[in-house]
């Protein structure tokens, strides 16, 4: 889940209020703080319902909910934007990068070398995120086409 503390949370709205100030200037403070408390509200209220029974979410939010996919695309599309796009080490050999939701596809040109090296420094600055481009940092990279 993006949002899965009480800190997360709190740190997930002033995100969304800086992109929100940088993507939407024309906005009111008043708008953007009632938004906000709305946004808040849907994360402090996490309720799900299976069969005839409603649970309360202690962690994350629900999959499926109303929120759910417009929250992944904001934390997802803040996080690529801090930690590659406005980075000073987005290298030359990255061609393209492209994003559906939270999942990430780009192009390469340079070495493996040089995609190893920057994708780890990449995947340790996501790690503050509590994201990461691989499945465990103990594990290599893996090059070989699959099958």
């Amino acid at each position: 889940a993006v949002v899965s503390t009480q800190s997360t949370g709190i740190f997930f709205i002033k995100m969304t209020f800086q992109l929100i100030s940088e993507l939407r200037p024309s906005w009111t403070s008043d708008f953007v703080e009632w938004l906000l408390d709305l946004v808040n509200l849907s994360l402090s209220s996490r309720f799900g319902k299976h069969g005839q029974f409603w649970y309360r979410n202690l962690k994350g939010t629900v999959a499926g909910g109303s929120l759910s996919v417009s929250l992944a695309n904001i934390a997802v599309f803040y996080v690529l934007r801090v930690v590659i796009y406005a980075s000073e080490d987005c290298p030359s050999d990255l061609i393209s990068l492209k994003r559906f939701l939270d999942d990430v596809t780009g192009l390469w040109s340079g070495t493996k070398r040089n995609y190893v090296k920057w994708a780890d420094s990449v995947n340790a600055k996501l790690h503050f995120f509590g994201l990461s481009i691989k499945d465990s940092p103990d594990v290599s990279w893996d090059f070989n086409p699959p099958g």
